[in-house]
């Protein structure tokens, strides 16, 4: 397996991370986007049924604002789901934080395959699968994680 590069993860490009901390970030990025996406959206559609309502509504009750046509019907059904939205969250952020620590580990006993040096047996047929000794220090790693 080749060297991982460095990615640059900062906009100011002072600092430099791997690839599986650039994807960790990435991935977390994406969670909480999701998230506020879906927070966002409930918002939206109850601001624009609010309007909708407003322009639809007779004569005399568009004379009311806006506000007293929102009922907020899908941010109280967001509200009602918080439990499992938030749980998904943190399910979410862990999950990533897990693949984040197998990638780290997997790639230090690759680069250090010396880690890898045990009493552990593997098969000829095992090890025949593969052409080169990197790719077999990688499944080896595969193996202890």
């Amino acid at each position: 397996m080749p060297k991982a590069p460095l990615w640059v993860y900062d906009p100011k490009k002072t600092h430099t991370c791997t690839e599986a901390f650039y994807r960790f970030i990435e991935e977390y990025d994406k969670i909480i986007g999701l998230f506020f996406f879906t927070v966002m959206t409930a918002s939206h559609v109850d601001r624009v049924r609010a309007v909708a309502a407003h322009a639809l509504a007779d004569e005399e009750s568009r004379k009311k604002p806006i506000e007293q046509f929102n009922e907020e019907l899908m941010s109280k059904r967001v509200r009602q789901y918080s439990k499992q939205l938030s749980r998904d969250l943190i399910i979410s952020m862990a999950n990533n934080f897990l693949c984040y620590l197998s990638e780290i580990l997997q790639d230090v006993m690759i680069r250090k395959h010396e880690i890898l040096r045990s009493s552990e047996r593997i098969t000829t047929e095992e090890a025949l699968q593969f052409s080169r000794v990197q790719d077999l220090r990688a499944f080896i790693a595969d193996r202890k994680d």
